[in-house]
């Protein structure tokens, strides 16, 4: 059941003021159907879009493992690393400035 509902949890992370709806039902069809390519992939990308670089990047690596020549898949996976390692070099000089 879960499996079947993830596009619709795609668009509602889609949707403006509704991403955290969209990220739980789409981590629900996740976590029951764990080789489910479309959904894993949706996942990342609303993870993307809501700024969790770390786990959009788990599962846009795991994507790419099945589609190792989907540009896109490859551009979105080098967007989720750029922003994790750009975040997380704000943060360092935040922390030196204090």
């Amino acid at each position: 059941e879960a499996a079947e509902a993830w596009p619709e949890a795609a668009g509602a992370c889609g949707r403006r003021g509704k991403p955290a709806e969209g990220l739980r039902g789409l981590r629900t069809a996740g976590a029951r159907g764990p080789g489910q390519y479309d959904a894993r992939h949706a996942l990342g990308k609303c993870l993307l879009e809501t700024g969790q670089y770390p786990e959009a990047e788990e599962h846009l690596k795991w994507c790419l493992q099945w589609k190792p020549q989907d540009k896109n898949l490859r551009g979105e996976l080098e967007a989720a690393m750029d922003q994790r390692l750009r975040v997380g070099r704000r943060r360092d000089v935040e922390q030196t400035t204090r």
